[in-house]
C-alpha cells in the first residue's frame, strides 16, 4: 500500500506529525503546495494534515480537491491544534466547520494536539494570538494559575507521537 501524507503547517507541529506518520507507514510526506492530483494518483492512501487557524484546517480544501481529481483510493484527515484534545466541544466544532457531510460519518479524521510557537508565527498571527490570550485572561476563561489549562500567552508544546498512533493503526487496517 503506497501512502502519501500531505500537510500545511504554520509553525512546524503539523509537518512533524506528517513526517512521523509517513515514516511509520513507509510512505512519503510532502507539503500540499507540491502535492497535486498528478502526484496523488500514484498513491493508494492520501492523508492530509493541516494546522488549525481561525477554525479551519489548513490546506484541506486543496487537498480534498486534488484527491478527488486523482483517483487515489482513500482519503484520511488530521487536524493539529493548540487546544488540548480533552476540550471535545472545540474538536467537534473543527469537524463541523471543515468536513463534508459524508466525511462526518466516516472514522477517517483525527485530532492531534500540537501547541503554539510564537517565534514561528508571522507578525499578524502573533498579534492576534496575543490579543486573544489577553482577552481570555481578562475574562477569566483561561487563568494562568489553572494546572488543567494551557497558557496561550506564550509558546508551549503538548504534541506527542502517541497522538498519531490511532491514525496510523486506522491506515494499517486499510491495507
Amino acid at each position: 500500500m503506497k501512502v502519501l501524507v500531505t500537510y500545511k503547517s504554520k509553525t512546524g507541529f503539523t509537518r512533524e506529525y506528517a513526517e512521523f506518520i509517513a515514516k511509520e507507514l513507509a510512505g512519503d510526506a510532502m507539503d500540499i503546495k507540491k502535492a497535486g492530483a498528478k502526484v496523488m494518483k500514484n498513491y493508494d492512501v492520501v492523508i492530509h494534515g493541516g494546522s488549525i487557524f481561525a477554525g479551519l484546517i489548513g490546506g484541506l480544501k486543496k487537498a480534498r480537491s486534488n484527491f478527488l481529481k486523482s483517483g487515489a483510493g482513500c482519503f484520511v484527515i488530521f487536524a493539529v491544534g493548540a487546544t488540548p484534545a480533552k476540550v471535545t466541544d472545540n474538536v467537534e466544532n473543527i469537524w463541523n466547520n471543515n468536513l463534508l457531510e459524508e466525511e462526518k460519518t466516516l472514522n477517517n479524521h483525527f485530532y492531534l494536539q500540537g501547541g503554539l510557537r510564537y517565534e514561528e508565527m508571522g507578525f499578524m498571527s502573533r498579534k492576534l494570538m496575543t490579543m486573544m490570550a489577553n482577552k481570555l485572561q481578562a475574562d477569566n476563561k483561561c487563568p494562568k494559575d489553572d494546572p488543567n489549562e494551557v497558557d496561550i500567552s506564550k509558546s508551549y508544546d503538548i504534541s506527542s507521537p502517541e497522538y498519531a498512533l490511532p491514525l496510523i493503526e486506522y491506515v494499517r487496517t486499510l491495507g
